[in-house]
């Protein structure tokens, strides 16, 4: 981004001017962005695609406002009317939407403002009654603030700034552009107030920001793109350099005239104090730092992130000309092709970008992966009214289906045991933050908890189920099967997913002891063991045949002679697996005929497998 050309001799200087509409009230405690001061120049921008802007057109707000409120207050300074922080004419345009997800899906318009009609350098304040289409659940209201340029193709170069009387934040994923403009001598006046003299000055070439991390599960990473820095000293004694762990490509959400990240390369010449080419281009357009020093805030750019817990890391060489470059700090092993920094764990609360050395009127971006929060009057954040929760739950079923109806009847039982993975990407940007697992209970059902508002993809691991089970259904009908998407947002705290398989051949069902008795010729096996002892079919039939005569080994052996041969035809058995197995461990310790009379565990084995022989369990019974 290139500076606009300003000097002393090319600017008429007039009275400074400062329109203003009627003032709040003492009690009025706002939530500003980027900050409070009016003569500071620190402002957002939108310019016109001429300009290398790398920020998106359309800039996305978050306002929360508390549950009681019956109104409250929108503040914009100078909104673009052409004259003090602004190049050019056209004007942007403000358009409020209720929003009660918090998730900027809000499509309800509540109002819509225009920067012709707004104050020059002064606050434009719009009070507005709270709207039931934003509230959501009783909670608090909220909504969406989108700015735009109205004609993105023109040359314009237009800066504010925002409040509101509840709380205000960036909307994460958003690629702003900020910038202290300095294109007149009204803008010169305000940075310099006794101009010629350069001091003092409102300006400091210092920027925070602050971004909540919310209380979610394990997180593995926090990370930040910032655009365009212009890392890259105007006398090329400072450089930007290839950072190992950004990937030589252009991140797929970028806009404008971006480049793949490298050591950047800019069509401006070294130079030397007086001006003089000294051979080879910075890697930065407009130098930083300028040679010029109205615009220049030494040394080089740089910013830190700061931790909840005070830990400073620092990232020194930042993006050159027209660059994204990627900050991450990250749980995993350090690998500098990976990360910046390796950190014990992901801190939750108010993380801080601290960035100095950024000089005037050259226009910077940043990308949060959370939102981006205001600050009080003194600059320090304010936590945001959140939309966000920590108590959200994802359920689901895995289940058999027979008949093709797509719901769960009595006789098509839930799948135990199926790993299932839930990707988590709590702030909605495409990259997975951690991934949780779990497994189906006996009745085919799962559960997370613990969970923020997000997006989540839930993956049924195909390897834990039968071999050759085919998949019917699920329930987001989509062509991905095996995987159901959802989403929790600040009206809707639960999500639930569905799969339905079928085994690869109709389920055999079970028949009973008596069945298998007066059909020997229908045996899938001639023999069995039990109890760790083998048995011929005629030894089997006789014990099926044998009157107990109150032995309990005799009754234990015959409902599970019937159980193995139901399994080994090809029945069911998920549910009854460790039945089974108790039962070959009682006879192994009491064999058939060992005269065992009220015994609990005995009684307890043989009416479970009696239930199942029966298609009371996991297994349809067959007639």
């Amino acid at each position: 981004m290139r500076h606009f050309q300003w000097s002393r001799c090319s600017v008429l200087f007039t009275a400074l001017t400062i329109c203003t509409v009627a003032a709040a009230t003492a009690q009025t405690h706002y939530s500003y962005l980027p900050s409070a001061a009016v003569n500071d120049g620190r402002m957002f921008s939108i310019a016109g695609g001429n300009l290398n802007t790398l920020a998106d057109n359309t800039l996305v707000f978050e306002i929360g406002v508390p549950a009681a409120a019956t109104s409250f207050e929108i503040g914009i300074f100078d909104g673009e009317t052409g004259g003090n922080w602004d190049q050019g004419t056209v004007p942007l345009e403000y358009t409020l939407y209720a929003d009660p997800n918090g998730d900027a899906t809000g499509a309800t318009q509540v109002g819509i403002w225009h920067g012709d009609s707004m104050v020059n350098n002064g606050w434009y304040n719009i009070t507005l009654n709270t709207a039931e289409a934003a509230h959501c659940n009783g909670a608090n209201f909220f909504y969406t603030l989108k700015v735009r340029s109205t004609d993105p193709a023109t040359f314009q170069w237009s800066s504010f700034k925002l409040r509101t009387s509840g709380t205000i934040v960036i909307r994460r994923n958003t690629s702003i552009a900020y910038t202290a403009p300095l294109g007149n001598g009204l803008d010169a006046l305000n940075i310099y107030p006794n101009y010629p003299t350069l001091t003092p000055t409102t300006y400091d070439g210092s920027w925070h920001f602050f971004f909540q991390v919310p209380d979610v599960v394990k997180l593995s990473m926090v990370d930040i793109w910032d655009g365009d820095l212009d890392r890259g000293s105007y006398d090329c004694s400072d450089n930007d350099t290839d950072d190992p762990d950004t990937p030589n490509s252009i991140p797929t959400w970028a806009t404008g005239p971006v480049v793949a990240e490298g050591t950047a390369v800019s069509s401006l010449p070294c130079q030397d104090a007086s001006g003089n080419p000294t051979g080879g281009n910075t890697t930065s357009n407009p130098a930083d730092d300028s040679r010029n020093p109205v615009f220049r805030r030494g040394p080089g750019v740089s910013y830190e992130l700061i931790s909840p817990g005070g830990t400073h890391y620092l990232n020194d060489n930042p993006s050159g000309n027209l660059e994204w470059e990627h900050f991450v700090l990250s749980t995993d092993a350090f690998d500098r092709n990976q990360m910046d920094y390796h950190v014990p764990s992901i801190e939750r609360g108010i993380w801080e970008l601290r960035v100095s050395g950024v000089d005037l009127s050259n226009l910077n971006a940043f990308r949060f992966p959370y939102d981006a929060t205001g600050v009080d009057s003194n600059g320090v954040a304010i936590a945001p009214l959140s939309a966000d929760f920590t108590n959200g739950t994802v359920t689901g079923l895995v289940y058999y289906e027979n008949n093709g109806n797509n719901t769960q009847d009595a006789n098509e039982p839930g799948i135990p045991s199926v790993s299932i993975t839930l990707s988590c990407d709590f702030n909605n940007d495409g990259i997975v933050d951690t991934t949780l697992t779990t497994e189906t209970n006996s009745s085919g059902q799962f559960t997370f908890t613990g969970l923020s508002k997000g997006t989540y993809t839930i993956t049924v691991e195909t390897s834990t189920l039968v071999p050759g089970t085919t998949p019917v259904w699920d329930s987001d009908s989509t062509a991905t099967v095996n995987i159901v998407g959802c989403t929790l947002t600040s009206c809707s705290h639960t999500a639930s997913a569905t799969f339905a398989y079928q085994t690869p051949a109709p389920p055999v069902g079970t028949r009973t002891r008596g069945y298998w008795v007066n059909h020997p010729d229908d045996w899938p096996v001639s023999s069995l063991t039990l109890g760790g002892r083998s048995y011929t079919k005629a030894e089997l039939l006789d014990i099926l045949k044998r009157p107990t005569r109150g032995d309990q080994t005799y009754s234990l052996s015959a409902q599970l002679i019937a159980t193995k041969l139901n399994i080994q035809a090809g029945s069911i058995s998920t549910c009854i697996t460790q039945t089974v197995s108790d039962a070959d461990s009682f006879l192994t310790l009491h064999p058939v005929g060992s005269q065992v009379k009220s015994d609990q565990t005995a009684s307890s084995l043989t009416d479970t497998l009696d239930d199942y022989n029966n298609g009371r369990l996991c297994a349809q019974h067959m007639n």
